[in-house]
């Protein structure tokens, strides 16, 4: 924790010649700080990031990839984020970009796989699990050296689009679009355990791990599938009235969110009751979407529109829109830093921001660790007493002192003559 220098002893209440003036300046421009007149509200008074942006929107970087990103996952065991990509000018072609939380930069770029679909981060072993549409199966990548050192062959044309990572069991679960299944992998053995059928065309899955089970979006059923993870089977289906897309699992309410592309909202249901509770109007085809367990906020990518909306859980409202690149596909949370990447498919790079600074829109800015505009009211009037107070003061120490009238004085007399 950073320490105060120290500061010169003086005694109590003694002004130097010319210091009013200097307390005067300072204190007015704490009140100008307060009242807005310099930018303060970028910074929040708790876990203030290294990377703080000068934008008021709360973009820090836009990483331009190789090729086009299709999904992206977060790395907390290194501080990185892997994002898919295919080469859509030439032949069949995929890679996995790396980038670096800490440099906001592509650290290294690998081969993986012809047609790089999903893609989902096992922090129990350090690997990192890419589905392959194209050849039918799931390529594993150790983060410690971002190699393949696994390939898993998911048997026929199954189409493996979403994956995600049960933390519970040490499985990965696998949506298989073109079978109508979900595949369900050991991360002991790097095999295929168990496949439970689905709805129809499952393409995106998230992980509750408050209660131990797998949502899974059906695009063509307009429905959710949920699985147990101890059992392996469906556990509940429900209707959504329209194609699903991303899911996110939001571990502070019990809550799992759900973009629907085609009626442009975000759909929320509670894991207690399996249920839908609540749908939430967002941008034009939303698609990506990801939970930020700090601010208790969910980001969702809005394909159609090139921005991302910004939901409260507390509210179920949309709290902030964020300008994007070309065609945000994809998002990922990064725990360690705040900060939120979002794939761009249509312009090729990842756009990231901090969950710490003001968005456009109003929302998540804080100041003094409260919302930013109650923040400002608050530093401002504190500003404005303490700069009367220091006048008041420093007006009462510069006044000559008067003398007491209730205080004896002493007379001096001449000097006695020689007594005679």
């Amino acid at each position: 924790m950073a320490t105060r220098r120290g500061i010169p002893h003086s005694r109590p209440f003694e002004t130097h010649r010319g210091g009013l003036p200097g307390i005067v300046l300072v204190l007015a421009i704490l009140g100008s700080v307060g009242s807005g007149a310099f930018p303060l509200g970028h910074f929040q008074s708790n876990d203030a990031p290294s990377k703080i942006s000068n934008d008021a929107v709360g973009l820090i970087a836009t990483i331009p990839l190789d090729n086009r990103p299709v999904a992206i996952t977060y790395d907390s065991g290194l501080g990185e984020t892997f994002v898919t990509e295919y080469d859509s000018g030439g032949p069949l072609n995929g890679s996995v970009a790396v980038i670096s939380d800490a440099s906001n930069t592509v650290v290294t770029t690998r081969s993986v796989g012809s047609e790089p679909g999903g893609v989902a981060y096992d922090a129990g072993k350090g690997d990192v699990y890419v589905t392959d549409a194209y050849r039918n199966n799931v390529e594993v990548l150790s983060d410690s050296t971002d190699r393949v050192v696994a390939t898993i062959p998911l048997g026929g044309i199954t189409t493996p689009l979403g994956a995600a990572y049960d933390s519970g069991r040490g499985e990965i679960f696998v949506a298989e679009s073109a079978t109508n299944e979900v595949a369900v992998i050991s991360d002991v053995s790097n095999t295929v355990v168990a496949t439970v059928p689905v709805g129809t065309s499952p393409e995106y899955l998230t992980y509750d791990s408050g209660k131990g089970e797998v949502f899974v979006s059906n695009v063509y059923s307009n429905n959710l599938t949920i699985i147990s993870d101890s059992t392996d089977t469906v556990s509940a289906t429900i209707p959504l009235g329209s194609p699903p897309a991303g899911l996110a699992y939001d571990c502070g309410k019990g809550e799992v969110f759900v973009t629907q592309s085609y009626s442009n909202r975000t759909s929320i249901i509670s894991d207690s009751t399996d249920a839908l509770v609540g749908q939430v109007p967002v941008g034009t085809t939303p698609s990506g979407i990801a939970y930020d367990n700090r601010t208790g906020e969910v980001f969702v990518a809005n394909l159609g529109s090139d921005n991302a909306s910004v939901i409260s859980d507390a509210t179920s409202a949309v709290v902030a829109t964020q300008g994007t690149d070309r065609g945000p596909v994809a998002v990922a949370y990064d725990s360690e830093t705040g900060e939120i990447y979002v794939a761009n498919i249509i312009s090729g790079t990842v756009s990231v921001f901090s969950d710490h600074v003001t968005l456009s829109g109003g929302g998540s800015g804080e100041l003094l660790g409260i919302p930013l505009a109650e923040g400002y009211l608050v530093l401002g009037g504190v500003g404005t007493a303490i700069l009367v107070v220091g006048i008041w003061a420093g007006l009462r120490l510069r006044r000559p002192r008067s003398p007491d009238p209730g205080m004896a004085t002493r007379t001096e007399s001449p000097p006695r003559g020689p007594a005679s």
